[in-house]
């Protein structure tokens, strides 16, 4: 049998192809250009989230056992070491009380 349409193209041409990568190129160079300046404050946030989580279960553990201790939760910044500013900053159980 012969084929009814014989000059159909088939795939695509370089140039198209070319053109396509291009495009997601650009799609992408606009996401992470978007997306990267959020990742310190994301980092931020989950280390307020886990600060509070921590205190909440030591606060029960406290309760269960039937002791009433007052205690700081610290988590060092993102140098790892006591004090600094900006992503360096601790963040402590007290900051969040406030």
């Amino acid at each position: 049998m012969s084929d009814p349409l014989p000059n159909r193209r088939r795939g695509l041409s370089l140039m198209e192809l070319m053109v396509v990568i291009a495009i997601l190129g650009i799609l992408s160079t606009i996401v992470v250009k978007n997306v990267m300046p959020m990742i310190p404050n994301a980092k931020l946030k989950a280390a307020r989230v886990s600060v509070a989580t921590l205190k909440e279960v030591v606060q029960l553990d406290y309760m269960n056992h039937e002791s009433a201790r007052k205690f700081v939760v610290t988590c060092f910044g993102a140098d790892g070491m006591p004090g600094g500013d900006g992503a360096d900053a601790d963040i402590t159980s007290k900051d969040l009380e406030s």
